[in-house]
C-alpha cells in the first residue's frame, strides 16, 4: 500500500518537474520576447523622436521661407514704387525743360 502509494508520488514528482521544465522554458522564451519587443519600442521611440525632430526642421524652414519671400515682396514693391517716383519724377523734369527751353 505504502509502496503503491509511494510510486504515484514518484510518478506525480516526475509529471511536476517536466511541468515545471516547460514552463521555465516558456518563461525564458517569453522573457527573451519581451526584451526584443522592449528593444523595437525602443527603437520605434527614437524613430519618432527623429521624425518629430525632422518636421520640426521642415516647419522652421517653411516659416523662414514664408518669412523671406514676404521679405523679397516688400523689397520689390518698395522698388517698384521708387522705380515709379523717379519715372514720374523725370517725365517732370523733361515737362520743365521743354518749357524752359
Amino acid at each position: 500500500m505504502w509502496e503503491i502509494n509511494a510510486q504515484k508520488l514518484i510518478i506525480d514528482l516526475e509529471l511536476l518537474m517536466k511541468e515545471f521544465g516547460d514552463q521555465s522554458r516558456r518563461q525564458a522564451d517569453l522573457d527573451m520576447e519581451l526584451s526584443a519587443e522592449c528593444n523595437e519600442r525602443d527603437g520605434l521611440k527614437q524613430e519618432i523622436e527623429q521624425l518629430r525632430t525632422v518636421i520640426e526642421e521642415a516647419q522652421m524652414t517653411s516659416e523662414i521661407s514664408i518669412f523671406q519671400t514676404d521679405g523679397i515682396n516688400y523689397i520689390k514693391k518698395e522698388l517698384e514704387e521708387e522705380i515709379n517716383f523717379h519715372k514720374e519724377s523725370n517725365a517732370n523734369l523733361t515737362i520743365n525743360l521743354k518749357k524752359s527751353q
